[in-house]
């Protein structure tokens, strides 16, 4: 019957950067907004803009469940804009990975007043979260989500949608697990790896590992398996596995394959991700999906040959649903 929102920017257009990548569409509907209009009727919606840690204490606990919306603007990061006379500094990288403390308070704040707390974030890149994490049962990420992102939002909280997105990178547990930054240094070398790559090769766990994405149903994966032992290099590798749809709900999820070489001349990942195919199912129904992967992504450059190389060695073949938490599917060799 009531449902509190909490957080500036529920009630704020926040379209991202305002550098060159800037848009200017005729309107933006905010996460507000899209509740307000997709709530059904006789609900009544509660906001608070969430500086008052007190106010939101006591908005949340009044409610029966609570939407706290927290994150970033173009005042955190995006393209760096030049000082404004008075000397605020507009943009440019993060210094942290976190979300600024006032936001980490409301969060504990509302998610302390009432257990049926979740928290919207928006942002461009990733947001550690392990300061609050452990507080709110779930969590969806909006990103800046455009002119009719709030109507999105809404469907998605409400249930009109089912969500089915995953992550194009991982988030990690804390900034130490990550290649060192500075924000003001002249010269910095990386190395190859990073991403999933980076954390896989140090045996570091995700707090969400690249490829995850949850939904109001359940998927099984049962028996992967590779379809061909051997291959010239030219021709796909089939992999196959059973997906089913075990909740009560129609949804999508995406069957992830990820290869580790077994042993290479250079340097290479852990795994990497070689192909994917997303599914829609019904409640109970089940296929079979088979991916195909081509072993010629497997190849590395060679500077002294001038050209991409494919290794004459084992493949192994590993299926899930995000880059961690994989079942065998078996080896290949390319001969």
């Amino acid at each position: 019957r009531r449902l509190a929102v909490v957080g500036r920017l529920a009630a704020l257009p926040n379209l991202g950067d305002m550098g060159s990548s800037r848009v200017r569409p005729p309107y933006a509907v905010t996460p507000l907004e899209g509740i307000t209009g997709l709530a059904s009727r006789g609900t009544e919606v509660l906001y608070c803009e969430g500086s008052d840690l007190e106010e939101v204490s006591r908005v949340s606990a009044s409610a029966d469940a609570c939407v706290v919306v927290a994150g970033l603007t173009h005042r955190q990061e995006g393209e760096f804009m030049l000082p404004l006379p008075e000397r605020i500094k507009l943009g440019g990288d993060r210094e942290e990975l976190g979300l600024p403390r006032r936001w980490e308070e409301a969060i504990l704040a509302a998610a302390g007043a009432n257990p049926r707390t979740v928290v919207v974030l928006m942002g461009g890149s990733a947001i550690t979260m392990e300061r609050w994490i452990g507080k709110v049962p779930a969590v969806l990420m909006a990103w800046y989500p455009g002119m009719e992102g709030g109507w999105a939002v809404a469907e998605g909280l409400l249930g009109a949608v089912n969500p089915g997105g995953k992550l194009p990178f991982s988030i990690p547990r804390s900034e130490a697990d990550l290649p060192p930054f500075g924000a003001r240094v002249k010269r910095i070398r990386y190395g190859y790896l990073h991403g999933y790559r980076w954390l896989d090769s140090r045996g570091l766990p995700a707090r969400f590992p690249f490829g995850h994405g949850l939904s109001y149903t359940s998927f099984v994966l049962r028996g992967a398996r590779v379809l061909q032992e051997k291959t010239d290099g030219l021709q796909p590798v089939g992999v196959e596995v059973e997906l089913e749809n075990a909740g009560p709900l129609p949804g999508d999820e995406v069957v992830q394959a990820y290869v580790s070489v077994l042993a290479s001349r250079v340097e290479r990942p852990p795994k990497v991700l070689a192909a994917f195919r997303r599914i829609s199912l019904q409640p109970g129904e089940r296929i079979n999906v088979q991916l195909g992967i081509d072993p010629r992504r497997l190849s590395y450059y060679d500077p002294a040959e001038g050209q991409m190389v494919m290794e004459k060695t084992g493949y192994r073949v590993m299926v899930g649903t995000s880059s961690e938490g994989l079942m065998e599917a078996g080896v290949f060799t390319v001969v």
